[in-house]
């Protein structure tokens, strides 16, 4: 989902910090999505923060993108949605980043697999 809440498939963007916007994901183009799991490469686009966020520039990292771990989509009879994303940076990666990070997907409404 968008940090509104809306549902998405196959996004082309994606917000990871939908707080202050500070790390976003762009021009995803999926190869796979599925009701087991998703794949796409992507570009992320993380602010620096340096030295503070409001003053942070931000910066591109090419990256993999893995969604997975779909479960029952509350309220959606016969959907799901996945619970996780996992990026993985084959190159630079913003500082104090692991070269792969798995995150979980909100618990509300969200990106909805292929059923």
């Amino acid at each position: 989902m968008d940090c509104t809440g809306k549902p998405q498939s196959q996004p082309s963007e994606y917000v990871l910090a939908c707080g202050d916007g500070n790390n976003y994901l762009t021009s995803a183009h999926w190869t796979r999505w599925d009701g087991v799991s998703a794949y796409a490469t992507a570009t992320d686009v993380a602010n620096d923060c340096q030295p503070y966020c409001a003053a942070g520039h931000f910066h591109n990292f090419p990256v993999d993108v893995t969604l997975t771990d779909p479960v029952p989509w509350q309220g959606h009879a016969g959907q799901t949605r996945y619970t996780k994303v996992t990026l993985f940076y084959p190159g630079a990666r913003p500082a104090h980043s692991a070269q792969t990070v798995t995150l979980p997907l909100s618990a509300g409404p969200a990106i909805p697999s292929a059923t």
